[in-house]
């Protein structure tokens, strides 16, 4: 029997973002209303929650390049 919780229309695996083998994992804190977002957004994009969150992750980073820190100075 299908599982009713995965979405039918999933992305072709290579526009998919996967963790690699071997990536380390962190925790994430989201107040109710920011995690209902992710919820939204995640499922409007057929991924799953820590795959959501990975993929805002790279791209915030891309957008916004890591400069050496003032502590570095």
């Amino acid at each position: 029997m299908p599982n009713p919780d995965k979405s039918s229309k999933k992305q072709p695996s290579s526009l998919r973002s996967y963790a690699p083998k071997g990536g380390s994992r962190i925790n994430l804190s989201l107040l109710p209303v920011e995690r209902a977002d992710l919820e939204r957004v995640a499922a409007a994009d057929g991924r799953s929650l820590s795959a959501m969150a990975r993929v805002l992750v790279l791209r915030a980073m891309s957008a916004q390049p890591v400069t050496a820190s003032a502590d570095a100075e």
